[in-house]
């Protein structure tokens, strides 16, 4: 039986408001046809379990505040022209993925089903005393719940992130010495910076490929509270910013990256997330 073939573009764009910044209207125009998406993506958190396990005191408490199953599933290998595809069908303003056959999204059942983060709870949000934090006061905090207080201008960027790099390199040096009879303070140290690994490098990337926000050592303090917060939102939430601000078309006309020769780098995204969310709405 012969099939009427489907149009690839939008059929009336009376109601796409944003179409002139969209991404797909610069590709619908023969531009960047040749430029397939790139996530950035800093791999020194798998890089780093290549070649190691987590000790079983630490995997306790990683499997408590529900964040175990990520590192479990690990690094992922991705399809970039399948998420290139996917942004250009990406719109903002319902946050779907309008498709020839319908429109698709992923959902917080995704997250929860996929990931066991928790969709419902207390808020991920920026208390108000961190807001007016020195670069010292951040120092002072990390110390105190991580037992390293980084030293040089390459360790601490802004006042208010740190490298990734630095945390794997200490972590190195740390992870030796976790053993059965490590004391709990240095496990709950190890732990939290663990836990800083995975926002950084895997759930909340940045621009900056290589630093995570101190501002997390709010909900890292007490880590029997973590599971009470609402990260499976948080993280999903997090990636519909990304998908937006990667269908724009200013990200789209003028975001490069010399990383990836003449492919085009995608602005922050969560990207392990939605990778594996995409398989339920193409079902």
């Amino acid at each position: 039986m012969d099939l009427s073939p489907v149009h690839p573009g939008p059929a009336a764009d009376k109601i796409l408001v944003i179409q002139d910044d969209h991404r797909s209207a610069y590709v619908w125009e023969g531009h960047l046809l040749d430029q397939t998406l790139r996530a950035r993506r800093p791999d020194d958190l798998w890089n780093f379990l290549r070649e190691r396990d987590f000790h079983a005191r630490v995997v306790h408490p990683l499997r408590a505040t529900s964040f175990l199953r990520i590192y479990e599933i690990g690094r992922m290998k991705l399809d970039w022209s399948l998420i290139t595809t996917l942004i250009e069908r990406w719109r903002p303003k319902t946050h779907t993925f309008h498709l020839p056959t319908r429109e698709a999204t992923i959902m917080l059942q995704d997250i929860q089903v996929l990931y066991g983060l928790r969709v419902d709870g207390l808020a991920v949000a920026l208390p108000q005393y961190m807001i007016a934090m020195t670069r010292s006061h951040y120092l002072d905090l990390l110390g105190q719940y991580t037992g390293f207080r980084p030293q040089g201008e390459a360790a601490l960027r802004g006042g208010s992130r740190i490298s990734v790099t630095t945390i794997r390199e200490y972590m190195e040096v740390l992870h030796p010495d976790i053993t059965g009879e490590t004391e709990d303070i240095h496990i709950d140290w190890y732990t939290r910076l663990a836990l800083f690994f995975l926002f950084g490098g895997v759930l909340f990337p940045n621009t900056s490929e290589n630093l995570v926000s101190l501002c997390f050592l709010h909900h890292l303090q007490q880590l029997d509270e973590l599971p009470q917060y609402t990260w499976g939102a948080t993280v999903l939430a997090y990636l519909y910013r990304s998908l937006g601000m990667a269908a724009d078309l200013a990200v789209a006309a003028t975001s490069t990256t010399t990383r990836v020769g003449c492919r085009t780098s995608v602005s922050p995204s969560s990207y392990e997330v939605g990778s594996l969310a995409w398989e339920l709405p193409r079902k």
